[in-house]
C-alpha cells in the first residue's frame, strides 16, 4: 500500500536529516567501497545506517568474484586446488592434458600481473604449461583462462550445433553471466564444469591483480576509483588539446559503441540519461582511443595513455 502521508515524502532515499542528506552521503562516499574503507580504518562510532549499508553490501555480494563485481574481503579456494581439479576434469572428459606437476604460484603470478595484457598472459602461460607451442586446443583453453574470447568449438571439437550457431566464451566481457544458460545448454553439464573451473582460475587471477599491495578489497577498489578519476582527467585534457569539440563530444557525450559513456555504462547529456548499454566492451573503447591518439607524436601524456592501454590498465572499470 502506498504511503501518501505528506510528512514522510522526501526526495532523499536514504538520509534525510537536517544536516546530512543523500547528496552529502554520496559526496563523502562516492562508492560503497569508500564507506567500507572508512569503517575499516576509522575505529570511531558511526551512524548505524552507514554500518547497515556496508554490511548489506557485503552480505549481498559475499563469495562473488566476478570481474566487474568483485566484492568479497576474503578469498575462496586456492589456485593449486582449482588447477588440479581442472587437469583431472580435462583428462576425464577430453584428450587434452596439462602438466600436473607445475608451480601453480607461477600461474597465479602471471594471471595477477598488472603489467601484462590478457594476450601477454596467454603467451606466458603457454610457455609454462605447453611443450608444443603450436597446440591450438591447449592455447584455446589458456586464452579462456586469461579472459580472452574463444569459440567453444576450439575447446571441445566434438560439439555439434544444429545450425551455424556460434558460441563464444569471454570471462572479461560485460554480461558474460547472462550467456551462461546458453553455454550450459550448448556444452552440457560435463563440459560446462570445465568452463566453471577455468572461470574460477580467472577469478583468482583477477583478485590477485586487484589486491596486490592491499590488505582489504575496499582499499584496492578505492585506489582503482582514484586512478580512474586521474586517468579520466588526463584523457579529457589530451582530447581537448589535440582534437575538435565534435570529437570530444562523441567520446564523452554520446552513447555510441566505443565511447567513454558506453564503456562506463552511464550516459548523461542535458536531460538525456541512459544506463544498461550493451556495447560497453573495453576492447571497443581502447580501439577508439588508439585511433584518436596514435598519430600525436612524442607527447609524454599521450605516451602514458597508450602504454596503459597496452597493459589494459587505463581507466580501470
Amino acid at each position: 500500500m502506498e504511503d501518501k502521508d505528506e510528512q514522510v515524502k522526501s526526495e532523499n532515499g536514504i538520509f534525510n536529516d537536517l544536516g546530512y542528506q543523500d547528496a552529502d552521503y554520496y559526496a563523502e562516499f562516492p562508492t560503497i567501497f569508500h564507506l567500507r574503507k572508512e569503517l575499516i580504518e576509522n575505529p570511531s562510532s558511526h551512524d548505524v545506517r552507514l554500518v547497515y549499508l556496508a554490511l548489506l553490501n557485503m552480505f549481498k555480494h559475499r563469495g562473488h568474484f566476478l570481474n566487474n563485481g568483485l566484492s568479497g574481503e576474503g578469498s575462496g579456494r586456492k589456485m593449486g586446488e582449482v588447477y588440479n581439479e581442472f587437469c583431472i576434469a580435462l583428462a576425464d572428459e577430453t584428450e587434452v592434458d596439462f602438466p600436473a606437476n607445475v608451480e601453480v604460484e607461477k600461474i597465479e603470478e602471471i594471471l595477477g600481473n598488472r603489467d601484462y595484457s590478457r594476450t601477454r598472459k596467454a603467451e606466458k602461460l603457454l610457455e609454462l604449461l605447453c611443450e608444443d607451442k603450436k597446440d591450438k586446443q591447449k592455447l584455446a583453453f589458456i586464452k579462456v583462462i586469461c579472459g580472452l574470447k574463444v569459440n567453444v568449438k576450439l575447446l571441445f571439437a566434438d560439439i555439434i550445433f544444429d545450425d551455424d550457431k556460434k558460441i563464444e566464451i569471454c570471462f572479461s566481457e560485460y554480461g558474460y553471466e547472462d550467456k551462461i544458460p546458453e553455454i550450459v545448454e550448448s556444452l552440457g553439464e560435463s563440459y560446462y564444469s570445465i568452463v566453471e573451473l577455468m572461470k574460477e582460475m580467472y577469478d583468482i587471477g583477477v583478485l590477485t591483480r586487484v589486491m596486490k599491495g592491499y590488505t582489504y578489497l575496499s582499499e584496492a577498489r578505492v585506489a582503482e576509483y582514484e586512478k580512474h578519476a586521474q586517468d579520466l582527467a588526463l584523457l579529457k585534457k589530451v582530447i581537448k588539446k589535440y582534437k575538435s569539440k565534435e570529437e570530444y563530444d562523441t567520446l564523452f557525450r554520446k552513447d555510441e559503441k566505443g565511447s567513454y559513456s558506453a564503456y562506463v555504462n552511464s550516459f548523461n547529456a542535458g536531460k538525456r540519461q541512459r544506463r544498461n548499454m550493451k556495447d560497453r566492451r573495453m576492447e571497443d573503447f581502447y580501439k577508439t582511443l588508439n585511433k584518436l591518439l596514435k598519430d600525436l607524436g612524442a607527447d609524454e601524456e599521450v605516451a602514458y595513455i597508450l602504454e596503459e592501454i597496452d597493459r589494459e590498465t587505463f581507466l580501470p572499470n
